[in-house]
């Protein structure tokens, strides 16, 4: 089905954005913390 297609990429892409969001937010933290030392 074409729906379930589109949902599954949507999904995928919002997934993606996420890691990505967090990737970012976790090397933001560790130099955060190396700037503390």
């Amino acid at each position: 089905p074409a729906i379930l297609a589109d949902y599954q990429e949507r999904t995928r892409l919002w997934v993606l954005q996420k890691w990505h969001a967090m990737d970012c937010i976790k090397k933001y933290i560790h130099a955060y913390k190396e700037t503390l030392r």
